[in-house]
């Protein structure tokens, strides 16, 4: 909603750029997404991602900034996080043994759903373009967090064999 706030106060065509966010975000991520995954491994393309994120919604804060880069500031912010989502997906069930894999990747979707809750919350309470730009600056230290965290990760599971840890069943 706040980006919405922000592109209404300057007049311009929400349905527009909401059609124009969701073409190149889900286009550019996946490709890029897919792509960088390969080659320069999970970890990297999780601090990329979020870096890349971090960066545009920090230019989103600059609400005087012409339409047309704020609308490709958001297109890049939102897809480069949907990237780094897309990118954990792989990444947490490589890391963890089949016994504890659908633990593991369960635990790491309800913490990202209760982050969108937080920053819907976040978003929601701002009434006016300055308030939305502050909230902006929280997304964009988040993500640059995110960049930070992902590359403390233990371990580069590009090119690993999946572990299976499952114990054969004695009664069978």
């Amino acid at each position: 909603r706040h980006i919405c706030i922000v592109f209404h106060c300057k007049g311009s065509n929400t349905f527009f750029f909401f059609f124009m966010q969701s073409f190149f975000f889900v286009l550019g991520t996946q490709i890029t997404t897919s792509y960088l995954v390969d080659k320069i491994g999970r970890k990297k393309t999780k601090a990329v991602m979020f870096t890349m994120g971090g960066t545009a919604s920090l230019v989103l804060s600059f609400t005087s900034l012409p339409f047309g880069v704020l609308t490709i500031a958001a297109i890049v912010a939102r897809g480069s996080v949907l990237g780094a989502f897309n990118d954990l997906y792989v990444y947490t069930p490589e890391v963890y043994p089949t016994t504890s894999r659908a633990f593991g990747l369960g635990l790491c979707s309800a913490v990202a759903r209760i982050a969108g809750i937080i920053v819907s919350y976040i978003s929601f309470s701002n009434e006016s373009a300055s308030s939305a730009a502050s909230a902006v600056l929280i997304y964009a230290l988040g993500a640059y967090m995110g960049a930070v965290l992902s590359m403390c990760l233990p371990y580069e599971t590009k090119g690993r064999k999946l572990e299976d840890n499952a114990e054969e069943n004695p009664e069978d």
